[in-house]
């Protein structure tokens, strides 16, 4: 039985087209079926997809985030078990549409998640809070702010876990790369925490600079490669 048939008919009937759920995820194996799309300006929109068992969203030309599969934080967890068994309070900073939430749960279904999704796109933290809801171990908090001006606003709360995976497209901001972002970033971190960055670099300078000022805020890190992505690993404390 396909496990999002249920989510996949009441989204699917909240716009009208009516059928067996279990029909619908079957068609969603051969063709993305697209749930919902939202006008963002006049050049880009965000789409809302079923396809394979898997929600995935595309912004303008991008594909951000692909349900259970997405790749950068689903090889992170891998290595991850014994910490993320530890953790509860979870900082996402870039929401996608949860991706995070949904292997979390996936990982650990009795578990119960407080997850606080940072976005500075409106209709993709609305997409990420309707999809969310489908999930009952996971209480999400919503908040649509710049990143890097919500770290720098220092929320007054620690987390167990922090994932950032914050794009323009498929361009990284340059102020997620810097060394007062990553400061930030360790403001909010507790005792036994771990960060997960998901990046890409324009070129190798950028890449070496920006590993130079990982060495110099967090001491260790592990770093994972896939494609044109750099997946980082960094505890708390080294």
């Amino acid at each position: 039985m396909c496990l999002f048939s249920d989510l996949f008919k009441k989204m699917l009937m909240k716009k009208g087209v009516f059928g067996s759920g279990r029909l619908l995820c079957y068609l969603s194996r051969i063709v993305p079926l697209r749930l919902k799309k939202v006008k963002v300006d006049d050049k880009r929109s965000i789409k809302l997809f079923l396809y394979k068992k898997q929600f995935k969203l595309q912004y303008g030309r991008v594909l951000y985030s692909d349900g259970t599969e997405y790749f950068p934080f689903k090889m992170a967890f891998s290595k991850m078990k014994t910490r993320l068994s530890e953790s509860e309070n979870v900082l996402v900073l870039g929401a996608g549409i949860g991706s995070v939430g949904m292997m979390l749960h996936d990982k650990f279904p009795a578990k119960q998640w407080q997850m606080h999704f940072v976005d500075i796109s409106r209709p993709i933290l609305e997409t990420c809070s309707s999809v969310m809801d489908f999930f009952p171990n996971v209480k999400g908090e919503y908040t649509q702010a710049d990143a890097v001006a919500f770290i720098q606003k220092a929320p007054g709360k620690r987390y167990d876990l922090v994932c950032i995976d914050v794009f323009e497209e498929d361009k990284v901001p340059d102020e997620i790369l810097s060394e007062g972002f990553l400061h930030g970033v360790k403001n909010v971190l507790k005792e036994q925490s771990a960060v997960v960055m998901n990046m890409m670099f324009e070129n190798d300078t950028q890449k070496q600079r920006f590993e130079q000022i990982l060495t110099d805020e967090f001491r260790v890190f592990d770093r994972l490669e896939k494609e044109q992505n750099s997946i980082y690993i960094l505890p708390a404390k080294s």
